[in-house]
């Protein structure tokens, strides 16, 4: 009976242990595998990044004209801090840069970049950077994910473009929309359409 017990301790103590092996290396397993695909993640982001600013020196447009005269004549970048918030112009960028035509480009600042960005400014937020990509979602029916910065931090995005020609971009307002007679002289149609 005395070596039925101790059979019977070294069965179960060997089938503890088996189970806390198996377990630490699933656990050692997981973990590789998580910071390998963190990791391959985070050099997909940088690439990402570092393509974005080669796109914004090569294709991005600034402000909200897209003569290429108007673009600044110099590259370096000026501290947001020292600079008023008028000196500061808002970058536009198209992702990827290729896919855009000029009528595209034209047709998208006058329906959505400057009314955009003359509403922001109308309630004193300014807008740092403004990227427009060609969406993966044509099939809900946009052409177009938006993504901004504003100056402090804050952003956002929305989907634009479900009709073709491009329907002019309406702010969004809970409480309504309070327009600045600027505004509302240079964009009937949006006011006459959020009222």
């Amino acid at each position: 009976m005395d070596n039925n017990k101790s059979k019977d301790i070294r069965i179960t103590l060997t089938t503890i242990l088996l189970i806390v092996l198996i377990g630490t290396a699933v656990h050692f397993w997981q973990n590789y595998e998580k910071s390998k695909t963190s990791n391959t993640e985070l050099l997909v982001q940088n690439t990402i990044e570092e393509d974005k600013f080669i796109e914004n020196n090569v294709a991005g447009i600034t402000s909200t004209s897209l003569d290429p005269a108007a673009a600044p004549e110099s590259s370096q970048a000026e501290s947001l801090d020292m600079a008023s918030s008028s000196d500061v112009e808002t970058e536009v960028v198209f992702v990827p840069s290729g896919l855009f035509t000029e009528e595209e480009k034209s047709d998208l600042n006058n329906k959505l970049i400057e009314p955009f960005l003359d509403f922001q400014k109308d309630s004193n937020i300014l807008t740092l950077t403004l990227e427009i990509e060609k969406s993966s979602l044509e099939d809900a029916g946009y052409k177009y994910k938006i993504s901004y910065i504003n100056k402090g931090g804050s952003n956002g995005g929305m989907l634009f473009g479900l009709n073709s020609p491009l329907e002019w971009w309406l702010p969004d307002c809970l409480n309504g929309c309070i327009f600045s007679d600027s505004f509302k002289e240079k964009y009937p149609e949006i006011v006459e359409q959020s009222e």
